[in-house]
């Protein structure tokens, strides 16, 4: 905020980068956007986060890549990739567990479809307790 205000009345002080510091970063490619299930969920939240919009992180759901467009950390426990909760009311969630932990999902957009809520995933039959997703 500080710096915000500074910038606003023309008192931020600026500072040129050091070329010599800096480092490329590298485009990501559609296969590093893959979630990795066996990473725990706290780890993977954030990498979801900073993969959406584009590329958009992803998992695979019967051959199918399905885009998570919003995902937070939760607790849980079942086999990897398997779908333990369901909540298809409003707009809903599922929750896929993790290497530990668990991704409680409520954005996602299939494969050839936009995004969507869970609620009106799970609604439309494609998702249900006990799927492994991978």
């Amino acid at each position: 905020l500080k710096a915000l205000a500074e910038i606003e009345n023309g008192t931020a002080t600026r500072t040129q980068q050091n070329e010599a510091l800096a480092s490329y970063a590298k485009k990501i490619e559609k296969r590093e956007a893959k979630i990795d299930l066996t990473k725990s969920a706290e780890v993977l939240d954030p990498i979801i986060r900073g993969l959406t919009p584009i590329p958009g992180a992803y998992l695979m759901q019967n051959g199918k890549m399905l885009k998570i467009s919003s995902a937070e950390a939760v607790t849980g426990k079942g086999s990897l990739g398997e779908v333990i909760a369901t909540d298809d009311k409003g707009e809903g969630s599922f929750t896929v567990a993790c290497g530990e932990g668990a991704l409680k999902i409520s954005r996602v957009k299939p494969e050839g479809k936009g995004v969507m809520t869970a609620g009106d995933f799970i609604r439309g039959r494609k998702i249900s307790k006990g799927d492994i997703l991978n």
